[in-house]
């Protein structure tokens, strides 16, 4: 189900902006909120930001949910991050984002898959610009365990944002169906 420039919700601008805005400010909630999840390993954090900008690029596109991506990673940097942090989050976003339209546009992978995949490059990029920030490659032992961790976690955020999705059309069915019977 993917909301296309003449399917807008309602067709018109203000809510197309209001649908985004409410997506930008729930990645951004997501991206704050995982960071109490009690996971035992360092550099380790489940995506759920990521899932969010995963469900706005199979609802609305590639624009929309690279613009949910720089607002997620721009605001949560500034409020709760550091530069350096936000370095690793553009790096990571950029690289993840890229897999994710990529594959997504392939057709070889559903939801999932494109998930898991961009959960990997995302941890991939960014132990790469770590490494290259510090001038130590010796950060590339950690590399494994974070493909495996990132293969766990983009599965977790590929399924829950593929439930999210399937309710959002059944929701959005509802809608439709209820918008018909008044006016008859």
């Amino acid at each position: 189900m993917k909301i296309n420039n003449t399917q807008k919700p309602g067709g018109h601008r203000a809510k197309y902006v209001a649908y985004i805005g409410v997506f930008a400010a729930l990645a951004i909630i997501m991206g704050w909120a995982e960071r109490f999840a009690p996971i035992p390993i360092p550099g380790v954090r489940l995506g759920l930001g990521n899932g969010v900008v995963l469900l706005v690029l199979y609802l609305f596109g590639v624009k929309s949910a690279f613009g949910v991506m720089l607002v997620k990673i721009l605001v949560s940097g500034f409020l709760f991050g550091n530069p350096i942090g936000m370095a690793y989050s553009i790096a990571g976003g950029l690289t993840s984002f890229l897999v994710m339209v990529t594959l997504k546009h392939s057709n070889v992978f559903g939801i999932v898959g494109v998930s898991a995949a961009a959960a990997v490059v995302h941890n991939t990029t960014q132990i790469f610009v770590a490494a290259h920030m510090l001038q130590s490659f010796a950060l590339m032992y950690y590399l494994p365990v974070l493909i495996i961790a990132g293969v766990i976690a983009g599965v977790l955020t590929g399924v829950l944002a593929l439930l999210a999705l399937n309710r959002l059309a059944i929701a959005a069915s509802h809608w439709v169906l209820s918008q018909t019977n008044h006016k008859t």
